[in-house]
C-alpha cells in the first residue's frame, strides 16, 4: 500500500501503522526510524504529534533514553490534539525535572568522595577566612643571605678601575638627560590609549587573572542529608510523573538508607508499598511487609490507616 500512488494520502498512516507494529515486536530501530519519518514528514500535523509522542514513550519506557524521549516529547507539544500535547508538556517538564535533580545528585556525589581529601579544600579559621598563608622555607632565605654575603666579597676582593666608574658616570649622566627630556615630551604630549596600544602591538590584558576560589569543606553528614533528599525527589518523580517503576523503586530505597525525616520516610515506604502491589511477580517484594513497617513505625501517620 505505501508504494501505491492512490493510497498517498494515507502514507503517514500507514507509516505509523507499521512503526506500531515494529515497537510491539521489539524491533525497536525500525520502530524508530518509521515514526521519526512520520514526525519529520508531517510537521505540525495531528499524524506528527501522535507519532513523537509515540516515538518519545517508546525512548523513555523500552530504551531508557531519556534524553531523546525528551526531544521527542517537545516534538508532541505542536499540532495534535489539546489532551495529547498537554501529556507532552508536562513529561518535557518532568525530564527537565529529573536532568537537573541528577545533576545535583552527581555533583554532590562527588563531593562527598573526595570529602576527606583535605588537599582538595581550602581550610577556614574562627574568622571565616582562610587559615592558609603562604609561608618562605628558611634555607631559601639562608641561601639568598650567602648569595648577597659572597657578592659582597667579590666586590672587596675585585675592586672597580677608576676608569671604569668615570665611563659609568658618564653614561648614567647621558641617561638622565635622555629621560629628562623624555619627560618633557610626556607633558606636552597627551598619553596614548592603553586600550588602542593593546589591539596594535597584540599585548594581553594586564588587569590580573581571577581564578575561582576552592570550597571550604564540606560536612560529610550535611551531604548525606542532601543526596538522601535529591533520592526522594528523584524516587518520588518517577512515581508521579514518569511512571517508571525500577526506577521508583531504586531512588526511594536509596533514599531510606541514606536517612530522611519522618515525613518523608513515611511516604517513601507507602509508595514502594504501592510499587511492590502492583507487581503480581514480587519483584519488588511483598506490599505487606511495608504496610506492617509502617504501622509498626508510624503508627500515628495518615499512612498507617
Amino acid at each position: 500500500l505505501e508504494s501505491d500512488y492512490r493510497f498517498m494520502d494515507f502514507w503517514g498512516t500507514i507509516r505509523f501503522e507499521l512503526a506500531m507494529t515494529f515497537a510491539a515486536n521489539q524491533k525497536f530501530d525500525d520502530a524508530v526510524d518509521l515514526y521519526r519519518l512520520v514526525d519529520t514528514t508531517y510537521v505540525r500535523t495531528e499524524q506528527g504529534a501522535r507519532a513523537a509522542f509515540e516515538l518519545g514513550r517508546l525512548f523513555q519506557i523500552k530504551m531508557s533514553d531519556y534524553v531523546n524521549a525528551r526531544i521527542a516529547y517537545t516534538h508532541a507539544t505542536v499540532g495534535g490534539p489539546q489532551d495529547l500535547t498537554q501529556e507532552a508538556q508536562r513529561r518535557v517538564t518532568a525530564f527537565d525535572k529529573y536532568f537537573r535533580l541528577s545533576d545535583q545528585f552527581m555533583k554532590l556525589d562527588s563531593m562527598y568522595f573526595i570529602a576527606d581529601i583535605d588537599s582538595l579544600w581550602m581550610k577556614i579559621d574562627s574568622s571565616g577566612l582562610s587559615s592558609k598563608k603562604d609561608t618562605v622555607d628558611s634555607s631559601t632565605l639562608t641561601a639568598k643571605k650567602d648569595t648577597v654575603d659572597a657578592s659582597a666579597d667579590t666586590a672587596k676582593m675585585n675592586p672597580v678601575d677608576s676608569s671604569a666608574i668615570t665611563a659609568k658616570k658618564d653614561t648614567m649622566k647621558a641617561s638622565g638627560d635622555f629621560i629628562a627630556r623624555r619627560q618633557d615630551k610626556a607633558a606636552v604630549e597627551p598619553a596614548a590609549d592603553t586600550a588602542s596600544l593593546k589591539k596594535s602591538d597584540g599585548l594581553s590584558d594586564p588587569r590580573p587573572v581571577q581564578y575561582p576560589l576552592i570550597l571550604a569543606k564540606p560536612r560529610k553528614d550535611t551531604l548525606v542529608a542532601s543526596l538522601g533528599n535529591l533520592s526522594y525527589q528523584l524516587g518520588d518523580l518517577f512515581y508521579t510523573d514518569l511512571d517508571v517503576p525500577d526506577s521508583t523503586f531504586l531512588w526511594l530505597n536509596q533514599a531510606l538508607k541514606l536517612g530522611l525525616d519522618s515525613v518523608k520516610s513515611v511516604r517513601a515506604l507507602f509508595v514502594l508499598a504501592e510499587v511492590a502491589r502492583g507487581n503480581p511477580d514480587k519483584h519488588y517484594g511483598d506490599e505487606k511487609d511495608l504496610y506492617r513497617q509502617i504501622v509498626a513505625r508510624y503508627p500515628k501517620s495518615s499512612y498507617a490507616e
